[in-house]
């Protein structure tokens, strides 16, 4: 328990939460003034306006609304333009928060935050806790990094599963053929 404890300090639980609470007030704060353009009366405060974004969110809307999970359809057609787990992690977020800018940018975040978090894993794990530190450092403040992690689009979903999987490869190949089974888990969300 000792371990545990020196290993969780205080000023690691402070960091993670600081890197959490900035990632959910840069989603809050972001397009203030931008008009909403949701047909659900959206909040004006986080209006999705980019073409791309609005097909994701509509797509997970009539997702929720159709119930049906397995074939994504925009405006009453099919569409099969992205893989199915970005509109699975859109809907999930619609059914439980409810058809607004916050719900539809939450997958983004959470995804973003996890990849920080892995990127200091891994970096920690393969070259030592100041590499670990710094490596999550500067992923954080990449202005790409905050971009995507508040956008309606698969990139960080994308990012993480796809790192988590040449990550898992390498630690397979270089420490534990174990890790190889991780790899099989990832790539396939990487794709799906």
């Amino acid at each position: 328990m000792k371990n545990v404890v020196r290993f969780i300090s205080t000023k690691k639980i402070f960091i993670i939460a600081g890197i959490i609470l900035v990632t959910v007030l840069y989603i809050l704060i972001s397009h203030k003034d931008s008009p909403a353009t949701s047909a659900s009366n959206a909040s004006k405060f986080l209006s999705v306006t980019d073409t791309a974004e609005a097909n994701y969110a509509e797509t997970a809307r009539e997702m929720v609304l159709s119930g049906d999970w397995i074939s994504p359809q925009i405006y009453g057609r099919f569409w099969y333009d992205k893989p199915i787990f970005y509109y699975w992690e859109l809907a999930a977020s619609f059914a439980v928060f409810g058809f607004n800018e916050a719900a539809a940018r939450l997958p983004a975040a959470i995804m973003g935050t996890a990849s920080l978090l892995f990127t200091y894993w891994f970096s920690r794990k393969v070259y030592g806790e100041k590499i670990g530190w710094l490596s999550a450092l500067i992923f954080g403040v990449s202005v790409e990094t905050w971009i995507l992690s508040k956008s309606v689009i698969t990139d960080t979903t994308l990012y993480l599963f796809m790192s988590a999987a040449v990550a898992f490869f390498y630690l397979g190949y270089a420490e534990n053929r174990k890790y190889y089974y991780l790899c099989y888990v990832a790539a396939p969300f990487a794709t799906l």
